[in-house]
């Protein structure tokens, strides 16, 4: 079966997101104290949180890049993973949105890269995309008896 039109254009938007996170974490490292940080500039406490935080930010960005890899390459367990993770976080991202304290750039960054990941992954469930990532059923083998 030919990979339907929905996952390939939800991978796509899911290596946009990926995109547009590693701006987003770009962007954060133009901050006044976290620039100090990275520089050594900063209490080494801070330095480490912010060695902390960007590194642990990059695990994550890797483990994204590796469910969409295997989401392009039709891994069902991949794209329920991954959807699953998507769900898990929005509440979280959600709440972001309305905080306050957070730089509008930053709520900028997490809207367009949620609304990204809820139309992938509404496309990776549609039928089309649910049918192409489930293996086709073996089909039942006759056995014929050669001595008959």
């Amino acid at each position: 079966m030919e990979k339907p039109n929905s996952v390939t254009i939800a991978v796509r938007l899911l290596w946009s997101s990926l995109v547009i996170a590693l701006g987003g974490l770009a962007y954060l490292c133009t901050d006044k104290d976290v620039s100090q940080a990275l520089r050594g500039a900063g209490t080494p406490e801070a330095t480490a949180m912010v060695a902390l935080i960007l590194g642990g930010s990059l695990l994550v960005l890797a483990v994204c890049a590796f469910f969409i890899y295997k989401i392009g390459k039709g891994r069902n367990w991949a794209r329920l993973i991954f959807c699953g993770l998507v769900f898990i976080g929005t509440p979280g991202t959600v709440t972001g949105l309305f905080d306050p304290k957070e730089d509008m750039v930053v709520k900028v960054i997490m809207f367009v890269q949620l609304v990204v990941q809820l139309v992938a992954v509404v496309m990776l469930m549609q039928k089309d995309a649910v049918a192409w990532f489930k293996p086709p059923k073996a089909k039942p083998v006759e056995v014929t008896n050669p001595s008959a």
